[in-house]
């Protein structure tokens, strides 16, 4: 027995991963892989951020201030659809209002940009994988946050090809 765990056991004959088996004479290669997860959240690079259509805040903003817009307009023109003195101070002043509300939080360009590409996530560990190679192609057959259990898993898989030939 090459290596032994709860789950996974490798012998000179198989690999047992769970309830399903790999026979050692299929493995033509054995390496470990490792993925790096990119932090979740924005990964947009700075133009791209303060392009107010491209980014889901800039376009949500843009896409309630236009709504408000057009309430206002529309409640402006009254229920005849005519205009009249009381309806237009706020269909002038109503869009400036609203820009200021919707942009309060973010005075400056470069504080906007700050907070839409700043990432505040926890680092995600990375993924260890054991990746055999069979004539079937390419398979990961076990992952781990551990790099040392994937390194002996690994190892013991390699020592098995050696020793079967």
């Amino acid at each position: 027995m090459f290596y032994e765990d709860s789950n996974i056991k490798v012998d000179n004959t198989r690999y047992i991963i769970g309830n399903k088996t790999i026979p050692i004479s299929s493995i033509s290669s054995v390496q470990p892989t490792k993925k790096t997860h990119a932090p979740v959240g924005s990964t947009r690079t700075t133009k791209e951020a303060y392009t107010i259509p491209g980014s889901s805040k800039g376009f949500w903003y843009t896409a309630a201030y236009v709504a408000i817009v057009i309430i206002l307009f529309i409640t402006a023109l009254g229920s005849n659809f005519s205009f009249s003195a009381r309806h237009i101070l706020p269909l002038i002043i109503g869009p400036f209002i609203v820009k200021y509300w919707m942009y309060s939080k973010y005075p400056s360009k470069d504080e906007y940009i700050k907070a839409v590409t700043e990432t505040t996530y926890e680092d995600v560990p990375d993924d260890y994988h054991v990746t055999i190679t069979t004539a079937s192609g390419e398979s990961s057959t076990h992952q781990s946050t551990d790099e040392e259990e994937i390194l002996a898993i690994v190892e013991a898989i390699n020592q098995a090809i050696v020793q079967r030939g």
